[in-house]
């Protein structure tokens, strides 16, 4: 601090003998560092922005698509063996959806002559080796009607036996589209969903939840 009073003592005198515009010109420069070091000074630091990360954006043509075609096909895989009338009624109502979206998305294979769930297999493995989120929402749709039908049955076993196969088609998403994989399996046993739109909704509000 002294050695700064001193070399101002000695500034001053200086600077009055200077020419006016000199003198001026100083002065200007002194006026603007003074303003520039009251502005660093009194400016607040900017805040730090979240690192929280956003929730991932699916391609909601994708989304609905795999979820439609995946509760058809684990309902038909339901009652495509039932005695009754009106499920074989059912079951080919929903062969013919199904052979509309698969025709839609240009699926490349034959499944008519397959068992239920020998065309499960093959649709779950086409989509697993040529679009990973397509398959992961095919699965959520196979595992929220399964969810779906939870403690409908007196058997115990059936219900517990249903509750695993939910479990593990929710645990055979792919990774790098679903992580938290427990967690979305504990929100559709803990909501249940009744059919697509809800499935689509509970999934909506899962996935910005967990973000």
């Amino acid at each position: 601090m002294k050695d700064i009073l001193e070399w101002l003592q000695k500034l001053v005198p200086w600077l009055a003998g200077l020419a006016f515009a000199p003198k001026l010109i100083v002065s200007a420069m002194i006026v603007l560092f003074t303003a520039l070091a009251l502005v660093t000074i009194w400016t607040p630091p900017p805040k730090e922005e979240s690192a929280q990360p956003a929730a991932p954006v699916y391609n909601q043509v994708a989304v609905r698509y795999g979820v439609t075609l995946g509760w058809q096909l684990s309902l038909l895989d339901r009652i495509d063996d039932s005695p009754l009338p009106e499920m074989k009624q059912t079951a080919q109502e929903l062969k013919g959806q199904i052979h509309a979206l698969l025709v839609q998305d240009k699926f490349p294979h034959a499944i008519d002559s397959l068992s239920t769930p020998q065309a499960i297999n093959n649709i779950l493995t086409y989509y697993g080796t040529t679009d990973l989120e397509k398959h992961t929402f095919v699965l959520l749709g196979i595992a929220g009607q399964r969810t779906s039908v939870i403690g409908i049955s007196d058997d115990k076993a059936v219900n517990d036996e249903t509750q695993r196969l939910a479990k593990s088609a929710v645990h055979s998403m792919d990774s790098s589209v679903i992580r938290e994989k427990n967690s979305l399996a504990q929100e559709l046993f803990l909501k249940k969903p009744k059919n697509i739109e809800n499935l689509l909704d509970v999934f909506e509000n899962w996935n910005t939840r967990s973000f």
